[in-house]
């Protein structure tokens, strides 16, 4: 007779299967047939960076909206906009502290790991006068125009401030949270895909650059996780 915990342990999925739907498996399982196929069929590879940059202009899309729906939804949501400004300030403080532990971090790995230390005598040399002449003169306006983010950053916040004032907040404010309900579960899906764009962006690399960029490359993910888990358990 089977007693309630066989029954458990029965109906419990096998590491096999937790393995097989695991999407990071599928994604480092993506990043191994990239190298190869870049490593034996150069030309196949680099085109596959059209596989790679297609996954990125489809999660650029999600970036816009997820900014709008957060900030406006953070604002709106509170009600009381003296509480709003409080916690911005106060918001604002904390960014400007751990960011700068968190560059100091960053900058003190990487000088120690050196990720971007390759051999440059097959780099073609170009010319430098752009970089060293004199830095032309910063516009404001046209850094606005020229950056959607900064855009949709700013409509976001004006917005939640007025709805504020909007005599039916609580409406607008639930029609929201059920965009950004629907916007965050279409990102999962899409997230679905990354093996294939970890794949195409592989596969382009090694089949342009050579197996040789493996090297930098897994420097850079080893300087990645020393700092995330320096700034997780020292910050």
């Amino acid at each position: 007779m089977k007693t309630p915990q066989d029954t458990e342990t029965l109906n419990k999925p096998g590491m096999v299967y937790t393995i097989l739907t695991n999407l990071t498996f599928w994604v480092l399982v993506a990043i191994a047939a990239g190298v190869l196929l870049g490593h034996f069929d150069p030309q196949t590879g680099v085109n596959m960076k059209v596989v790679g940059d297609g996954f990125i202009s489809i999660v650029k899309v999600f970036i816009g909206p997820i900014i709008f729906l957060t900030i406006i939804l953070g604002i709106a949501g509170m009600g009381d906009l003296k509480k709003v400004g409080r916690i911005g300030i106060k918001s604002l403080i904390y960014f400007e502290i751990v960011t700068t532990f968190a560059l100091a971090i960053g900058i003190a790995v990487a000088y120690l790991i050196e990720p971007g230390k390759i051999d440059k005598s097959g780099l073609e040399m170009q010319d430098a006068s752009k970089f060293t002449g004199p830095a032309p003169e910063f516009d404001w306006v046209k850094f606005f125009m020229e950056n959607f983010t900064l855009q949709v950053l700013v409509v976001a916040i004006t917005l939640g401030v007025l709805l504020n004032f909007y005599s039916k907040r609580e409406t607008v404010v639930h029609v929201l949270y059920k965009c950004s309900n629907y916007v965050f579960k279409a990102l999962k899906f899409v997230m679905y895909l990354a093996p294939v764009g970890a794949f195409g962006g592989m596969a382009y690399t090694v089949g342009k650059f050579g197996l040789h960029t493996l090297v930098p490359l897994g420097k850079l993910m080893i300087t990645v996780y020393i700092t995330m888990f320096l700034f997780i358990f020292l910050i």
